[in-house]
């Protein structure tokens, strides 16, 4: 007969613990609604500000990018305009046609940079994706050769302050 007592409390206790946890499941639920309710909003203003911020860096980045592409275009031509005076240098000292070399690249240097006065940003990335895509070695081989060039010469730029 002790051992009934024992029983009967734990099948009384079995109910109020029941819904005792139901209460607290509950709670925990109206509480984490509670949350997400008072989340949401901020959610969605850092979601609309992270755009905004995506947005005006990548309209600033083209801005840099277009700058970038219309310098270096006038500064290909100046270096057209050099090449002309060296071209005509060159003919009064060393004889007429050895400045014929120096004016095929020049032609060269302004078909290029004519090229990049025809074309957009857009078109200068797109086709450079494209190029990257079909011939990755040498994009890769490139993009070495210019690491290579910038680190001399910024080497070169800190030799003189020393």
């Amino acid at each position: 007969m002790a051992d009934e007592a024992p029983k009967k409390t734990r099948a009384k206790a079995a109910p109020k613990a029941e819904t005792a946890q139901a209460s607290v499941k509950t709670r925990v639920s109206k509480a984490a609604a509670a949350a997400v309710a008072e989340v949401a909003p901020a959610t969605e203003s850092l979601k609309e500000q992270a755009s905004n911020f995506a947005r005006n860096a990548g309209d600033k980045a083209k801005d840099y990018a277009t700058t970038a592409k219309d310098k270096t275009s006038s500064a290909l031509h100046n270096i057209t305009g050099m090449a002309e005076d060296v071209a005509k240098t060159i003919d009064e000292r060393v004889g007429a046609g050895y400045g014929d070399y120096v004016r095929k690249a020049a032609n060269t240097v302004t078909s290029v940079a004519d090229s990049l006065d025809a074309k957009s940003v857009d078109e200068i990335v797109d086709n450079t994706r494209q190029f990257v895509k079909e011939k990755p070695a040498v994009a890769i081989g490139a993009a070495v050769a210019v690491g290579f060039l910038l680190t001399r010469l910024f080497r070169a730029g800190g030799d003189d302050e020393a």
